[in-house]
């Protein structure tokens, strides 16, 4: 069994979780762990006694690596993941891929030259309720669908601070939306307040038409005091409702009945059907994702989630925040 050498950046909240994760991978040895703030740093060497360096060149000047995940602030994203890409050491970046557009496109077209594996974190993709979403609406159990709605709500988290709600978080469902739709945003109308954060956008609401007709209704904040993840797709045959969180999905079925009018015509409405919910296996999906990022790393194999998904969901999300009418090929 080939072991692949990894380090993991950032110690943070994220990155504990990668931390813990990739430790339990028995083909996965973690050599050591990035993270210049002391009082981090001495949590991961308190639990679980790994080697903690002030930055990723003192990391690969005692350490050969093969693979990193950086989950640092989105700030450094750039810096970091250039640094490694030069050095042709597969990465995962968590989202988002950049800080800017153009620091996205830097990273993707650094991949692209030095041939070096990047993948960026969209880990909703391998929620088991979404997966399954996904092969439902691509069997099309839904036929042709109307609209897609996201709520993604919660308390702000002190610990983001370099950027606001949109790329933060909208991004989830900005990728998941083309992501299950397989079309992609072309317009959006859009809201935005600072209600809590002193500097960020903490609240958004976008009105999105996508290519193919349908109609996306996105609504993300730091402003409510429970945590709400949720994605409803209406369609002609019903609508498909996931929880992330408990990683439910549900189905309510139109129960199409025949009914006269005055001049005695004969039209379809739509009735409340049935509600069926559909069984899910359940899984950590940070932990499906970082299996999927080594398993290709170790095969050579194409990403599950290229950079340029990240990239896209970043131009978007930076659409989204110009708070008008916008407009992408």
């Amino acid at each position: 069994m080939k072991i692949l050498k990894m380090a993991v950046a950032g110690a943070g909240y994220m990155g504990r979780s990668h931390i813990r994760i990739l430790r339990s991978f028995k083909d996965v040895e973690l050599v050591g762990v990035v993270e210049p703030q002391s009082a981090n740093a001495g949590i991961i060497e308190r639990i679980y006694g790994l080697k903690v360096y002030k930055s990723v060149p003192k990391l690969l000047s005692s350490q050969k690596i093969d693979a990193i995940s950086i989950a640092v602030p989105t700030a450094y994203h750039y810096e970091l993941g250039k640094y490694c890409l030069l050095r042709k050491i597969a990465v995962l970046m968590e989202k988002p891929i950049a800080a800017t557009v153009s620091e996205g496109q830097g990273l993707v077209k650094l991949a692209e030259k030095t041939n070096a594996p990047f993948m960026v974190g969209h880990v909703e993709r391998f929620n088991p309720a979404i997966v399954e979403l996904k092969r439902r609406l691509t069997e099309g159990q839904l036929g042709k669908v109307f609209e897609i709605r996201a709520e993604r709500m919660g308390p702000f988290p002190a610990r983001i601070s370099d950027v606001g709600v949109v790329v933060d978080l909208a991004t989830h469902d900005i990728d998941i939306f083309e992501y299950l739709l397989g079309s992609r945003i072309t317009k959006a109308v859009t809201r935005t307040r600072s209600c809590f954060h002193p500097r960020r956008e903490d609240y958004v609401v976008s009105l999105l038409d996508f290519a193919d007709g349908v109609t996306g209704i996105l609504s993300v904040n730091w402003i409510t005091p429970t945590k709400i993840r949720q994605l409803r797709v209406t369609g002609e045959k019903g609508m498909f409702l996931v929880n992330y969180l408990t990683q439910e999905l549900f189905f309510y079925q139109n129960n199409s009945s025949e009914v006269k009018w005055e001049q005695m015509q004969i039209f379809k409405a739509v009735n409340e059907g049935d509600m069926i919910k559909i069984k899910v296996n359940n899984a950590e999906p940070l932990s499906v994702e970082l299996r999927a990022f080594v398993d290709a790393v170790k095969s050579r194999e194409e990403m599950p989630v290229k950079p340029e998904i990240g990239l896209r969901a970043l131009e978007v999300a930076t659409g989204i925040l110009k708070k008008e009418i916008v407009l992408w090929r």
